[in-house]
């Protein structure tokens, strides 16, 4: 719409101009230039017209207005405003074409003016009025193509910037996403690791407890306290999960491993735990990830191996850190290794830390779990 009201605007008062100063110059210049007659108005008519043709055939437009100009000259009619509709269609040209196109377009109207123009004079003065024609031509048109295409240059510069500005921010958009669904998938994990450990706990403890509460109400005693204590460490650490959605939460870590075993250790399965190498904080996503593979490999000696024993070996390296979790039970657990989304969770979080997860029959029977994960402080 407004390119359109722009466009009357123009139009109406190109219009005015033409009729006005064709007057004006009529008035000043006849004698010795001719009236404007029928055949000249037509003229001016014929060149007004390349104005609101000028963006359909820009470089066809052209040439017919610098033509029906030179031969409005030509004839003898004044020199008035009717250069402008060639101005104004030369500006068009090169402002809205792609340059080689403008700049044909733009010759051949130079040519034509400059041809035009020429009066019968002797051979030896023909070159001089020819290339005196062909500048005045040229600087006429020159200065709204220069214009024209710096519009053009603008306009692209511009479109660039905006170009790049929008993928910059389907980029930052793209990155947000991601970073939204790395951290759903973590809390996702985290949860799982978390419910599913606990719950195993205190379902053991719950059938252990029902089993001897006639009998040994001292033992089903200690089962419940057990209960109490899995249910309430669970808790903390749900607690911890959530929070690290709003702030940078502290996380379980190596350094509860020993708490961990002692929830885990009990009457069904006797858990160790031994530590080699020198002990020192490692970073947080490598000390979580550490704490949640051995969490979930002692979830699985409880629910599936049926094992008397088990053991946690933590060795520490300079560049690395290594966990392994083996048991003396029935070897591997409900569902191939690497089924589920136990095995597969620990797989996934050792991976994106750059490490490793080795799971399957162990050496002398039951189950290992062996985990690798680079701390990037070798010394």
């Amino acid at each position: 719409m407004r390119g359109a009201v722009g466009e009357a605007a123009l139009l109406a008062g190109l219009g005015v101009v033409l009729v006005a100063g064709s007057v004006t110059a009529e008035i000043r210049q006849v004698p010795p230039r001719r009236p404007l007659d029928l055949l000249g108005w037509s003229i001016i008519g014929l060149v007004f017209l390349a104005v609101p043709l000028r963006r359909r055939w820009p470089r066809l437009t052209l040439v017919g207005a610098a033509a029906a100009t030179g031969l409005f000259l030509a004839i003898g009619y004044p020199y008035g405003p009717v250069f402008f509709v060639v101005a104004i269609v030369g500006y068009s040209l090169a402002a809205h074409s792609p340059p080689r196109e403008a700049g044909l377009g733009l010759l051949g109207a130079v040519a034509i003016l400059a041809v035009t123009q020429i009066q019968v004079r002797p051979a030896d003065r023909l070159a001089g009025q020819l290339a005196v024609l062909l500048l005045a031509s040229a600087v006429w048109l020159g200065i709204p193509a220069w214009l024209g295409f710096t519009v053009q240059l603008w306009r692209r510069h511009a479109a660039e910037v905006r170009d790049r500005r929008r993928r910059s921010e389907l980029a930052e958009q793209e990155q947000a996403e991601r970073a939204a669904m790395a951290e759903r998938l973590r809390l996702s994990r985290e949860v799982h690791d978390i419910v599913a450990h606990s719950l195993s706990m205190i379902s053991l403890r719950a059938g252990a407890a029902l089993h001897v509460i006639a009998r040994q109400p001292a033992e089903a005693e200690a089962a419940l306290r057990s209960i109490r204590e899995s249910s309430g460490a669970a808790l903390r650490e749900l607690r911890q999960a959530v929070a690290s959605l709003r702030e940078a939460a502290p996380t379980a870590g190596a350094a509860d491993l020993t708490a961990l075993v002692e929830r885990v250790s009990g009457d069904q399965v006797k858990v160790t735990l031994d530590v080699e190498g020198e002990q020192r904080a490692l970073p947080a996503e490598v000390d979580g990830c550490l704490y949640r593979i051995a969490q979930e490999s002692l979830t699985n000696v409880v629910r599936h191996a049926g094992a008397p024993t088990a053991q946690v070996r933590l060795r520490y390296a300079d560049d690395a850190v290594a966990l392994e979790v083996t048991d003396n039970g029935s070897g591997v657990p409900t569902g191939a290794p690497g089924a589920g989304h136990g095995i597969a969770g620990m797989r996934e979080r050792a991976e994106e830390l750059g490490g490793f997860i080795e799971a399957g029959a162990g050496p002398a029977g039951g189950f290992r779990v062996y985990a690798w994960l680079p701390t990037g402080d070798a010394r």
